[in-house]
């Protein structure tokens, strides 16, 4: 919502001026949200908002976002191995947008191919594809990163650099 106000100057009196919300402003636009169901089915769905498309990851899964210093948490996502041929290991965690306005919500996801069979640290090369995305406010990432697997494959850490500033991602699976 915009608040235009215009006082002139030696009038006692002002003109307010309120204009309405347009669809798909950023300042606007309500980013959805998982509800406490679909966080107990695993659930992925798309939803658009004005010219806004989101879609949400729901699940146990879980991640904390650090960059430059900064931590934010994200809550709900799903795990499991990737759904093509390559046999990978994958994570998406929260709400991945697609506008080409302003940022507001946060994203975290990993694929690394081929699976990995043991915890250990992984490095995108000849023997390991690993493809990361972060999106959060003032942050869009997306490439290879260095992946440290814990005991189990349920959990891990991946971090990153972009233009001098460190990006890492602490997840765990949930269930």
């Amino acid at each position: 919502m915009r608040l235009i106000l215009v006082v002139a100057a030696g009038l006692a009196s002002c003109v307010v001026v309120v204009s309405s919300a347009v669809a798909g402003d950023a300042a606007t636009t309500v980013v959805p949200k998982c509800t406490k169901a679909m966080n107990k089915t695993g659930t992925v769905k798309t939803i658009r908002r004005g010219s806004d498309r989101f879609t949400l990851y729901c699940g146990p899964a879980k991640a904390t976002l650090k960059i430059g210093g900064k931590k934010s948490k994200i809550v709900g996502g799903v795990c499991g191995s990737s759904s093509d041929k390559t046999n990978g290991m994958a994570f998406y965690i929260g709400v991945v947008t697609y506008r080409s306005t302003k940022q507001v919500n946060s994203f975290a996801s990993m694929l690394i191919t081929p699976k990995p069979k043991k915890p250990g640290t992984y490095v995108d090369g000849a023997k390991w594809n690993i493809d990361t995305v972060v999106q959060a406010p003032g942050t869009q990432f997306s490439g290879p990163a260095k992946v440290v697997l814990k005991k189990g494959l349920r959990s891990g850490t991946f971090s990153a650099k972009q233009g001098g500033k460190r990006i890492t991602v602490t997840w765990v699976c949930g269930n």
